[in-house]
């Protein structure tokens, strides 16, 4: 009796094992970016980038074969050592800002037209709510615009403009949540527009 209830007790913790496996995606390639797309084809989240690292000018997709992309993790774009300007696509849905952490030489953000104008620049697209923490420290980014950022930077981790030494001036147009190591380590001077409270901005 024993045995027998050793082997199902074996086997319960078996089952168990596999029921709670995560699902995995396999990665496709569009150009030199891999993605994977949820199960219903109507999200895409970018996974990685294979093309030339030494590039000076990247423009982020919006959409793979008409999917819209929605994330970007895994790339670290300090690794792209002559980096000065990033580009987003005017339609762009991603809600969270890439990671340009250390990127030493970025110095521009744009967004364009599918005809590939020059819509706005120094501003981040409309549907960006959050700018995650770190994500322009060390960078020479000198001017922002945040026309729907809600929440900036996590508390206890690297500032999102900590030791941006060329920030001139950050716009807010919300009242966003921020964390008091927001603007740490700026030997500049450095104009915010903020209109939000004094609760806001320490988090």
């Amino acid at each position: 009796m024993k045995k027998v209830l050793s082997v199902i007790l074996s086997l319960i913790m078996i089952l168990s094992s596999v029921a709670v496996l995560p699902l995995t995606a396999l990665a496709e390639q569009y150009g030199n970016w891999t993605y994977i797309r949820n199960s219903s084809n109507s999200e895409c989240l970018i996974t990685g980038y294979t093309g030339n690292t030494g590039l000076r000018n990247i423009i982020l997709p919006s959409k793979f074969d008409g999917i819209p992309v929605v994330d970007i993790t895994g790339i670290h774009f300090k690794d792209f050592p002559n980096l000065q300007t990033f580009v987003f696509y005017d339609d762009a849905v991603i809600s969270k800002t890439p990671d340009f952490k250390d990127c030493k030489t970025l110095s521009k953000i744009e967004i364009i037209s599918d005809e590939d104008h020059v819509v706005s620049q120094n501003t981040l697209p409309a549907s960006i709510k959050e700018v995650t923490f770190g994500a322009f420290s060390g960078s020479k980014i000198s001017e922002l615009n945040l026309p729907n950022v809600e929440l900036v930077g996590q508390a206890y981790s690297t500032g999102a403009f900590e030791n941006c030494d060329s920030l001139n001036k950050v716009t807010f147009a919300k009242p966003a949540r921020m964390f008091n190591d927001t603007f740490a380590c700026i030997d500049s001077e450095c104009d915010v527009d903020y209109n939000g409270s004094i609760s806001n901005w320490s988090g």
